[in-house]
C-alpha cells in the first residue's frame, strides 16, 4: 500500500494540530472544503484512541469489511446469487490496494448504499429524499471521484428503468448533488503555480494500452500472462456457478458506466495519477449485479465451489506473499525510527525504483516518521490539492512533486540545511558528495535503510 504513510501522516498532522502539539504549523495550513473528510475523519477519531499504527490496521480492517458488505447489499437488491459475494473479497485487493489510496477504498462502500437508496428513491414514492440528498453529500466528502462515478451510474440507471419510476423526486436530488460536484471542480488549488509541470501534464492512453491495464490492474501486481489468466478466470466464474446474464437492463448500469470510465479517462490529469485504472477496483462489483440463477448449472456445486476456492487463492497470492517480503524491510526501517530523536525534519531518498521490484512498496515509507516521529518528512502530500493539510504557499519547499520517483535530484538542491536527517533506500551506503546534503554524515543502516543526520544533530541522537 504504497501511499498509506502518506495518508497516515497527514492524520497525524490533523491529530497534532486538534491537541495544539504539531511542531510545523508554519508549513502548512487546513484545506476545509477537501473531499477527503469522511475517510480522514474517521482515521483521526481511531488515532485518538489509539496509537497510529493500530488505528491504521483498524482503518483498513474497517475499509475491507465495508466494502464487501455494501456490495453484498447492493447486489441482494438486484436480485444476483448470494455465491457471487465470494469474488467481492479478492476484488479488493487490486491496484488501489496495491498503491495505498484508503480514502478511495472506504468511499466505494458509500457509493454502493448510495445508488442503492437511489433505486429506492425511484421504486416508493415514500422513500425519503433526504436520505439520498444526505448519502449523496457523505459520498462527496468521501471521494471527489467515486462520487461523480455513482452521480453518472444513477442516471444510467434512471435513463434505462421503464415502468413505474419516480423520475422527478431522482433528478432533483441529482442537480443538487452535481451543483455540490461543481463547486469542487471549480475550487481553486493556490499550490499549481508552484508545480506547473506536473500540474499541465494530461497523460491519455490508446486502446491496446487500456486493454492491457483493464486485466492488470483487477488482479494488480501479476505478470501479463498471469493476470489475463486470472481475468478470463473471473469473467468465467458467474457462470461456473451456475448463473446467467439478466434481461433487466438497468442491472448493467454500473457496468456501462465503469467501461466508459476506463475508455475516456486519461491516466494523468491535474496532478493526479491513475485516474482511471484506480476503477477498476469496481469492474468485479459491477459485473456481479449483471447475473441471475440459472435453472440448470454449467457445474456440478461441488465442482463449482472448488473453482471458486481455487480461483480466490489465486488472486490473493500476490498481496498476500508481498506482505511477506514487506514485512522484513519494515521491520529494519523501524529499529532505525527507534533509535532517532522525535520532532525533526527529514528527507526522503528512495532510490533503485524500479516498477518490477518490491522497492515501489517503500516509495514514501519514510514518511511514517512524520506519523510516529512527531516529524516532517519531504518529499509530503501536502502538495496535492485533495489533502486536508496543504502547504502555505509561503513555505513551499524546493522538493515539489515527481522528487520522490527521480531522487537524483537531491544534486540540483539548494539547500538541504533545513533537513536534520535524511533516510535512503539503497543497496549499499551512498554518497551524499557533491550535493547540497554533504554536510549530513552516515549514522546508521540497518538493511537496505540509511540514515544520515546534519551535523548539528548528531548529539541529539536518542534525546
Amino acid at each position: 500500500m504504497v501511499d498509506m504513510p502518506q495518508h497516515a501522516a497527514q492524520v497525524a498532522a490533523l491529530k497534532g494540530m486538534i491537541e495544539g502539539k504539531f511542531l510545523w504549523g508554519d508549513l502548512v495550513e487546513f484545506n476545509y472544503f477537501t473531499p477527503y473528510w469522511l475517510g480522514y475523519g474517521t482515521w483521526l477519531l481511531l488515532a485518538i484512541l489509539f496509537p497510529m499504527t493500530v488505528a491504521t490496521k483498524l482503518m483498513l480492517c474497517l475499509t475491507f469489511v465495508s466494502f464487501v458488505l455494501g456490495f453484498s447489499f447492493l447486489r441482494r437488491k438486484f436480485g444476483a446469487p448470494e455465491s457471487l459475494d465470494w469474488l467481492l473479497i479478492p476484488a479488493f485487493f487490486g491496484l488501489p490496494y496495491e498503491w495505498g489510496f484508503l480514502t478511495f477504498l472506504l468511499s466505494a462502500p458509500i457509493g454502493a448504499l448510495f445508488y442503492h437508496a437511489n433505486i429506492r428513491l425511484m421504486e416508493d414514492e415514500k422513500f425519503p429524499a433526504s436520505w439520498v440528498l444526505l448519502l449523496g453529500v457523505i459520498l462527496a466528502f468521501a471521494h471527489g471521484l467515486m462520487f461523480a462515478f455513482f452521480l453518472f451510474v444513477v442516471v444510467m440507471h434512471l435513463a434505462s428503468s421503464e415502468g413505474k419510476c419516480h423520475r422527478k423526486r431522482s433528478i432533483a436530488v441529482l442537480f443538487a448533488l452535481f451543483v455540490l460536484m461543481l463547486l469542487f471542480m471549480v475550487k481553486g488549488d493556490k499550490l499549481a503555480a508552484y508545480d506547473l509541470a506536473m500540474n499541465n501534464r494530461l497523460r491519455l492512453h490508446g486502446v491496446s494500452a487500456k486493454f492491457s491495464n483493464l486485466m492488470k490492474t483487477v488482479p494488480s501486481g501479476f505478470s501479463p500472462e498471469g493476470a489475463f489468466f486470472l481475468f478470463v478466470a473471473i469473467l468465467a466464474a458467474p457462470f461456473a456457478l451456475g448463473c446467467k446474464f439478466t434481461r433487466k437492463a438497468p442491472a448493467f448500469s454500473m457496468l456501462m458506466c465503469f467501461l466508459l470510465v476506463f475508455a475516456f479517462l486519461p491516466s494523468f490529469m491535474s496532478r493526479t495519477g491513475f485516474i482511471y485504472q484506480r476503477f477498476s477496483l469496481l469492474l468485479i462489483p459491477a459485473y456481479l449485479l449483471c447475473f441471475e440463477k440459472k435453472e440448470v448449472p454449467l457445474l456440478k456445486e461441488g465442482l463449482a465451489k472448488g473453482f471458486l476456492c481455487v480461483l480466490m487463492l489465486l488472486l490473493m497470492y500476490n498481496p498476500l506473499s508481498n506482505l511477506v517480503y514487506f514485512r522484513n524491510e519494515s521491520a529494519a526501517f523501524k529499529s532505525l525510527l527507534d533509535e532517532l530523536p522525535k520532532g525533526k525534519r527529514a528527507m526522503s531518498l528512495v532510490t533503485g525504483i524500479d516498477r518490477q521490484d518490491i522497492s515501489i512498496n517503500f516509495l514514501h515509507f519514510p514518511v511514517w516518521y512524520q506519523s510516529i516521529g512527531d516529524g516532517w518528512v519531504d518529499f509530503n502530500f501536502a502538495w496535492y490539492y485533495p489533502q486536508p493539510i496543504r502547504f502555505r504557499t509561503d513555505s513551499v519547499p524546493e522538493i515539489k512533486p515527481n522528487f520522490e520517483w527521480n531522487p537524483a535530484l537531491v544534486s540540483i538542491l539548494k539547500r538541504c540545511d533545513i533537513y536534520d536527517m535524511i533516510f535512503v533506500r539503497a543497496k549499499g551506503i551512498p554518497s551524499l558528495e557533491n550535493t547540497a546534503c554533504h554536510l549530513h554524515q552516515h549514522y546508521k543502516t540497518n538493511g537496505n535503510w540509511h540514515v544520515f543526520l546534519k551535523n548539528t544533530q548528531r548529539d541529539g541522537v536518542g534525546k
